[in-house]
């Protein structure tokens, strides 16, 4: 019997020790949302009322560590509005300057909610904004970029995120 339990516990020991080992640890990341830019996707249609427009789709990524993005449709007042800001820019003979619009570049990012215990989120977000050339003088800039940023459940403002330029004179799949 002396021999079996000296055995027994090394064994033991030895199958603790490699089941722990197998078990890898949840990645974690900081709860203050990361958003990168991917694509823009550029084409030409029109609007309700038949007017020629660009329709801009701004593709970004973000991760969230506490999975908190998103509004629902009960969050109204501000600050929970508007969760999603971009500035437009023009960029003429290389300057960058920014954009006097008549309407601001504010959007609500639909409630996401992660499933299970772990809340980490990772996500690709798809904007659609349109760009008219009656409001913008017949696109007489090279091209626009914009500047955006997105704020989560509790207020934590994610990095500010740049898209790269584009020429509104052509449509296509745009990313850097």
């Amino acid at each position: 019997m002396k021999v079996i339990f000296k055995y027994k516990t090394p064994f033991i020991f030895a199958v603790l020790l490699f089941a722990l080992s197998a078990c890898p640890r949840p990645v974690e990341y900081p709860v203050i949302p990361e958003i990168s830019f991917k694509e823009f996707i550029l084409q030409d249609t029109s609007d309700a009322l038949g007017n020629s427009v660009k329709k801009l789709q701004l593709v970004f990524h973000v991760v969230d560590g506490d999975g908190n993005i998103g509004l629902t449709e009960a969050d109204t007042a501000p600050p929970f509005d508007y969760n999603f800001y971009a500035t437009l820019y023009e960029k003429k003979n290389g300057n960058i300057s920014e954009i006097a619009t008549e309407a601001p570049y504010y959007y609500r990012i639909p409630d996401i909610e992660p499933l299970g215990q772990n809340k980490l989120l990772t996500a690709d977000i798809y904007v659609d904004m349109d760009f008219s050339a009656d409001r913008y003088g017949d696109f007489k800039f090279d091209s626009i970029l914009y500047d955006f940023y997105i704020y989560d459940k509790t207020l934590n403002q994610s990095n500010i995120e740049r898209s790269p330029a584009i020429k509104l004179d052509t449509v296509g799949v745009f990313s850097n």
